[in-house]
Order: structure tokens, then C-alpha cells, then sequence
């Protein structure tokens, strides 16, 4: 049997190093609990809601390849709680 959750939070505009820290705590805490699988939102690490008003520069600056901190930075999380890493 797989147990799985499902986390939620508010993520600070901009502030991927925030987030992160708040995926890192809430990610330790579901897997303390027992799951084997943490879920979280898309684009909890950036939020999303504001970059409607954003102009297409800053869009760039924020935009990251597959392979670039944030994505290494969540699959190197998931390898050392043995979560979800797909591996």
C-alpha cells in the first residue's frame, strides 16, 4: 500500500529560496507520518497568481530549465527522504 500527501501552502511570491525551505519543512513532516509520496501544488516554489503582471523580462529571469536549482533542488529532497524521487 502507497501513502500519499497531498500538501497545500501559500508560497511568497518570487522567493523560490522560501519556499523551498517551507517544502523541505512540510515534505519532512508528511514522511515523519508515514508517507511515502508528498505532493505539492505547480509552481509552489515561484507562486503563480502574480506573474500575470510581470513584464515578459522578468519571465525570463524567473524561468529555469528541467534540470536547473529549483528541480534538482526538490529532487535531491526527495532522494534524501526516499519520497516520490521517481528512482
Amino acid at each position: 500500500m502507497l501513502r500519499a500527501a497531498v500538501v497545500q501552502f501559500e508560497a511568497v511570491p518570487d522567493r523560490p529560496d522560501s519556499n523551498l525551505s517551507t517544502v523541505r519543512r512540510l515534505a519532512g513532516e508528511a514522511v515523519d507520518n508515514g508517507a511515502q509520496l508528498v505532493v505539492f501544488p505547480e509552481m509552489c516554489l515561484l507562486g503563480y497568481w502574480h506573474l500575470r503582471r510581470q513584464l515578459v523580462e522578468r519571465l525570463r529571469e524567473l524561468a529555469e530549465p528541467r534540470t536547473g536549482p529549483s528541480v534538482s533542488a526538490v529532487t535531491a529532497l526527495a532522494r534524501e527522504l526516499d519520497a516520490g524521487s521517481g528512482s
